[in-house]
């Protein structure tokens, strides 16, 4: 969240622009590097900041840099949090506890005519699901008579531990003239991989990559007149691997 610039909520036809999923609206998050067109500047910038709570044990930090001259601009940074077992008015809670870490780098460029960025990130971490051996039985095959049994570890905690890898590639083709604006295009990749740990052992698994690329052209406003088209499109590879996955493998492509 240090790093999110502004939060849009689209509604109406321009929730077209972000897929035919978007039926309600969109919540679009943007951070401070998503168009560097409008960020660059020249010489180093930092943030530091950190947080702590005191009915799980919580504590944490993230910090930060940004470089720029003649137009470009490098930029990195990370940081991560954790938490303990957290208290209710009925006592602790066992296996809430919860760590995350994340770092990104990226590099950028503006000039007159066009600018480019590109971002690279890491998220990495776990949490704890509590009173999960409650209702986290299995069923085993007898080795004598063949008769299923369940059973369940005494003591046994369920976590998920979870990474995720994100690229990003932004564009922007600035001055096209007395029709357009702008043209935009942005390139994005994600590599989710979701773990259920029972115990030290390594449950089901998900991995779930997807790849967005989405174009938008920006008429330029005459009087009260003002618009865009754009194009929009995803490809997805889905799959899961364990005890527990209701489906292998699956990939979908969507287009607008």
């Amino acid at each position: 969240s240090s790093s999110i610039e502004r939060v849009e909520v689209v509604r109406g036809p321009g929730t077209l622009l972000y897929g035919s999923n978007a039926i309600g609206g969109v919540v679009n998050i943007i951070d401070d590097h998503a168009r560097i067109d409008g960020h660059d500047h020249d010489g180093v910038r930092g943030h530091v900041s950190a947080t702590g709570g005191t009915n799980n044990a919580q504590g944490g930090g993230s910090g930060g840099f940004e470089f720029g001259k003649k137009g470009w601009l490098v930029w990195g940074g990370g940081g991560g949090t954790r938490s303990g077992d957290y208290s209710a008015p009925t006592g602790k809670i066992d296996n809430s506890r919860s760590d995350m870490q994340h770092a990104n780098f990226g590099i950028g460029k503006r000039t007159e005519a066009m600018a480019f960025s590109f971002q690279y990130g890491l998220q990495d971490g776990g949490y704890g699901i509590p009173f999960a051996s409650l209702f986290h039985g299995h069923a085993h095959e007898g080795e004598a008579d063949g008769e299923e049994v369940h059973a369940e570890e005494e003591g046994e905690t369920v976590s998920i531990a979870f990474r995720r890898h994100t690229a990003r590639l932004n564009a922007s083709l600035l001055q096209l003239g007395s029709l357009a604006e702008r043209f935009d295009l942005k390139l994005s990749y994600t590599d989710w991989n979701h773990r259920e740990l029972e115990g030290a052992a390594i449950g089901t698994q998900f991995y779930n990559k997807q790849f967005i690329y989405r174009g938008e052209l920006k008429q330029k406003r005459r009087g009260v007149w003002d618009g865009s088209v754009g194009f929009w499109g995803m490809t997805r590879d889905f799959k899961a691997i364990g005890e527990e996955a209701q489906i292998g493998r699956a990939s979908c492509r969507e287009r607008v």
